[in-house]
């Protein structure tokens, strides 16, 4: 999210164009459905502080200089947690926020591409509508608490071949690659 943030999508993200809305009056809006507790004064106050540092004094060297670099280690971080996890991240909404980085740095890289080859695996259309695969699920946890809690109990040879699948299960589902550091 905050690569995004920093290298500042304006008409991917926004209905009208960036440089129309209003952001003075905007920062304050909110639906009264979606606001659960009033904000104070101060809180306004410091909302439109931080507006007016980030907009006008961050911009400027040695801050412009400091984001860029802020922006290409998060690029690092978001090309690290892709490759560890294969395109395939814990939640949807981590997936979706990393493709969209991808696509932001370079719509025609590898990293883009590999992430748009994964949609299927987090978007599918079932007999009820759209899903979606919220985490990459627990059955690693589940088979080795499962597995320890066979063993704590002092029932191995009963359960001998429950035990040597669970094994089995939990050799396959190893990460037995290292993603490389790229410098």
């Amino acid at each position: 999210m905050s690569y995004l943030y920093g290298k500042k999508l304006r008409g991917e993200l926004y209905i009208q164009p960036y440089e129309e809305i209003d952001w003075n009056e905007a920062r304050h809006l909110c639906l009264k459905e979606d606001l659960y507790t009033s904000r104070s004064i101060a809180q306004n106050l410091l909302l439109d502080g931080v507006h007016y540092l980030s907009e006008r004094h961050l911009k400027q060297w040695p801050f412009s200089k400091l984001r860029e670099q802020a922006l290409q280690e998060a690029t690092k971080h978001i090309h690290y947690e892709d490759e560890s996890t294969r395109y395939m991240i814990n939640a949807s909404i981590e997936t979706s926020l990393n493709m969209m980085a991808c696509w932001a740095e370079d719509p025609t890289s590898d990293a883009f591409k590999f992430h748009l080859a994964r949609v299927p695996d987090i978007l599918w259309l079932a007999e009820d509508g759209m899903k979606t695969q919220q985490s990459v699920g627990s059955q690693l946890w589940d088979a080795a608490f499962a597995t320890q809690a066979i063993i704590a109990s002092n029932l191995v040879d009963e359960y001998g071949s429950t035990l040597r699948k669970a094994h089995e299960f939990l050799k396959l589902s190893q990460v037995c690659s290292r993603v490389q550091k790229k410098s």
